[in-house]
């Protein structure tokens, strides 16, 4: 009977006058094609209760707060559903928010679909074929506090997002979310992800009336894209008991205007001149607000709304004074050394204190203006601790330098008896240490490693002197003090 009602509204629709036609949007050339092998959905097909259009009024709702997940997998006898001949409203699995269940409403076919970018109208023009929603009665109780509907929603569209819309109305009257809106399309044919609308019922509080989430749609929810479809869930009546936060904000004992205080996706003031700011109308429940200055401390804390009360929330911006104790750190380290020592850092404002430090090595490169004692320039070596040239040396044995030193001038820091020579003149090139020997031959330098064994390299550095005594390197050549002869200082290039 469905199918048969189909092909006499397709013969109804080619029928209508050319004028009504023009005065409708055109559709694409690939809603064309598609529609050439257009196939209905078997409408109901595990969704639960089907109901006619026009259905009677719902079980009245009488007890708040009232919420439906549709975790039931049915319609319950307080939502009723209604749609039309190219329309459906089901119980889905899969589309529920964090959650199986869901109330889905979604059109059919492309049959007698009025197309018009205005979204009231094109609700207006799809009654009743393409119309699907849930209908509710709704019986105040006279609590305290604001009468209210909020539910979450995602809305998806096939060719075009005009394909869909909804609002809601009461007693047959759209009405405007918190917003200001009352009539809604989605800006994305895949949906926007759930998101939450809340609608003020307070000036209908005074009487039954009945309450309509009211949706057309063209095509089925998945037919090309998202499908033309609307997914319902987590639906509340309730009677929203709200409060007031009254905050305070102060620094050394005084108010503090200019500052900013926020709560987190619902709204930010700037103090007065008193350090005051208000919050008005929240819903109950637990808040985090923060408050800030340039200049002056940061400071959140979490407050609580009372139904119909006013929370006092008071916040210190005190700036914080940081104090660092010893400022400059002045340390003589002998090869083989590390210092470990402290800094006091202190904070004696009275706001918190956030810091963070960072050690800068210095970069050098070779200057020849500073004092050589054999070596050309300074090198720093990173790594891990596995690395006995890296910073942190605690596997390599060193002898550690303390807050208090552990070693004075002319200590001993490194003692050997260099195999088969008794040293007369040294010098250090930065690698190899050169040693003579006037009791043998004091004309050959001969080089040895830092533990004292001979590397077998030698030079011969005859001048027509006795000997050559003591030595100087700046890591190239070797300053030789020629004993006897010219008693000169000969310069020896090492490698040559």
């Amino acid at each position: 009977m469905k199918k048969i009602t189909k092909f006499l509204l397709m013969l109804v629709a080619v029928m209508l006058s050319s004028g009504v036609m023009l005065a409708q949007l055109q559709i694409s050339d690939l809603e064309k094609q598609m529609i050439q092998n257009f196939q209905p959905k078997e409408l109901g097909d595990g969704s639960g209760e089907i109901l006619p259009l026009n259905v009677d009024a719902a079980t009245p709702i009488t007890t708040f707060p009232f919420f439906d997940d549709f975790e039931s997998g049915a319609w319950s006898p307080y939502t009723e559903p209604f749609y039309g001949t190219e329309s459906n409203a089901t119980i889905a699995s899969g589309e529920g928010n964090e959650s199986d269940y869901a109330a889905m409403l979604e059109g059919d076919s492309y049959l007698g679909f009025y197309h018009t970018l205005d979204c009231a109208v094109s609700i207006a023009n799809n009654k009743p074929a393409h119309n699907a929603g849930i209908n509710m009665t709704v019986v105040p109780s006279g609590e305290p506090g604001d009468l209210t509907l909020r539910f979450d929603y995602d809305l998806f569209w096939s060719f075009a997002n005009y394909y869909s819309a909804f609002r809601v109305t009461v007693n047959g009257t759209p009405i405007v979310d918190m917003n200001g809106v009352s009539c809604f399309k989605s800006a994305s044919a895949g949906g926007e992800g759930y998101r939450q609308i809340v609608f003020d019922l307070s000036a209908y509080a005074g009487a039954t009336f009945d309450l309509q989430i009211d949706f057309v749609g063209k095509y089925y929810r998945n037919y090309y894209q998202g499908g033309d479809a609307m997914i319902v869930d987590n639906l509340e009546i309730f009677y929203l008991a709200t409060g007031d936060f009254s905050v305070d904000v102060t620094a050394d004992g005084a108010p503090l205007a200019g500052a900013t205080v926020g709560i987190e996706d619902i709204n930010e003031f700037v103090t007065d001149a008193t350090g005051h700011v208000d919050f008005i109308g929240l819903e109950t429940g637990d808040y985090e607000l923060y408050a800030f200055k340039d200049g002056m401390s940061y400071a959140t804390q979490v407050a609580t709304i009372l139904p119909f009360g006013v929370t006092q929330v008071d916040f210190d911006l005190s700036p914080p004074v940081m104090v660092i104790n010893p400022l400059v750190i002045i340390e003589t380290l002998n090869p083989n050394e590390y210092l470990t020592t402290f800094i006091g850092i202190q904070n004696i404002g009275a706001g918190d204190l956030f810091w963070t430090a960072e050690i800068v090595y210095p970069v050098l490169g070779v200057n020849e203006n500073y004092p050589k004692y054999g070596i050309s320039k300074v090198d720093i070596s990173y790594g891990s601790v596995s690395n006995p040239l890296a910073f942190d040396r605690s596997a390599a044995g060193d002898v550690i330098n303390g807050i208090e030193g552990t070693r004075a001038l002319g200590d001993v820091i490194q003692e050997f008896i260099p195999s088969g020579n008794d040293p007369w003149g040294t010098a250090w090139d930065g690698e190899f240490i050169y040693l003579t020997n006037p009791w043998s031959n004091g004309n050959i330098i001969h080089q040895y490693n830092l533990d004292g064994s001979a590397t077998g390299y030698t030079i011969n550095a005859s001048f027509g002197g006795s000997w050559i005594g003591d030595m100087a390197s700046n890591g190239t050549v070797l300053y030789c003090c020629n004993v006897g002869g010219d008693n000169a200082i000969k310069v020896v290039d090492i490698a040559t």
